[in-house]
């Protein structure tokens, strides 16, 4: 679903199949033509053709295009053959007849005079989904575990940066890759394997152009004491399902309840498999611990489980804001350190 590609078998012989274009060989202004059905009108079986030029390269569509399934596109040829519901699937080839992409998506202006079409293209990184698909494999997409936002004016003024390219950690996902090596919400990512990082789109497209098992080594920005810090976090990409960024979104939708430096959540059926907990536990999570603050130099860590305030079970938030809401200081708590299962590291 990510890559919003499919594999099929047909059975039938004496197909002649397309050949593919070499990857890398594409160039803006380049003639193609865009095969497809579209409107219904290739109902007879035979594909209707519409042809135009490459307008641009390496195009991303973000956000809101289908969420459910994480779809994420940041390889697209973009063309302004004429591209019309019923495209989608169809080849993109060139002059030779060769194929250079996927027909998937249009786009038109608000005076509905101008579309445009994208298709993904079989570049090396497709043809390697593709090739696995074909083993029966679900391709691997690498996770590093943060969300991103643009720098706003303050954060920018606060850390003396001289403009604000670059990616601001807004949330660090409990469990993932990032959390585990250290990275907090507040820092700055500015380079990722060397590379500057201008925007939180570039980040995410750094990031899907990786390998699950790559170490990355990761550029940040962090405010110090007394003056803003740049530090490098070598960090190791993982795999990560369409149920685990469901349990993600899940846990952190849940309202928290902050205390001792503490930032406490309630228990998802997820985030217990994920730590190894039986189903019918109670408990309340540690969802991220304040630098400094009380609760961590008691030593609590992110991903434990408070099962008990003093002398007083808890199975959940409301109960937990209940015995502790009279606690200034830190009581004696009852915390579970779980075996979690977060992957191969």
């Amino acid at each position: 679903p990510r890559t919003d590609l499919a594999v099929l078998r047909v059975e039938a012989g004496e197909l002649k199949p397309l050949p593919v274009a070499e990857p890398g060989k594409l160039a803006v202004g380049q003639v193609v033509i865009a095969l497809g059905n579209p409107l219904g009108t290739g109902a007879d079986g035979r594909a209707v053709a519409t042809f135009g030029r490459i307008s641009r390269l390496n195009q991303s569509l973000q956000g809101g295009i289908d969420p459910a399934n994480d779809r994420y596109y940041d390889n697209l040829i973009q063309t302004n053959a004429i591209t019309l519901p019923g495209n989608s699937g169809g080849p993109l080839i060139n002059t030779q007849g060769q194929v250079i992409g996927v027909n998937t998506a249009m786009a038109t202006s608000r005076n509905q005079k101008q579309s445009f079409g994208f298709a993904i293209a079989l570049d090396e990184r497709t043809l390697a989904k593709i090739a696995a698909l074909k083993e029966g494999q679900e391709p691997a997409h690498a996770f590093l575990g943060v969300s991103t936002v643009d720098i706003p004016a303050a954060v920018q003024s606060r850390l003396g940066l001289e403009d604000v390219s670059g990616a601001l950690v807004d949330m660090v996902l409990l469990g993932s890759p990032a959390q585990q090596e250290g990275l907090r919400r507040g820092d700055v990512i500015v380079g990722l394997g060397g590379e500057r990082i201008y925007s939180p789109g570039e980040l995410m497209q750094r990031i899907n152009q990786r390998q699950p098992g790559e170490v990355v080594q990761v550029e940040i920005i962090r405010s110090g004491e007394n003056e803003p810090e740049k530090r490098e976090v070598a960090i190791p990409l993982v795999s990560r399902t369409l149920r685990d960024l469901e349990g993600y979104q899940e846990e952190a939708r849940l309202p928290s309840l902050a205390a001792w430096g503490l930032e406490l959540k309630d228990l998802t059926v997820w985030r217990k498999a994920k730590l190894g907990l039986d189903f019918r536990e109670g408990g309340v999570l540690v969802y991220e611990v304040e630098a400094g603050s009380e609760g961590e130099r008691e030593g609590i860590r992110p991903g434990e489980v408070i099962t008990a305030v003093g002398q007083n079970k808890v199975d959940n938030l409301r109960e937990f804001a209940i015995v502790a809401k009279d606690s200034e200081q830190l009581p004696r708590l009852v915390i579970r350190k779980p075996e979690p299962d977060f992957g191969d590291w």
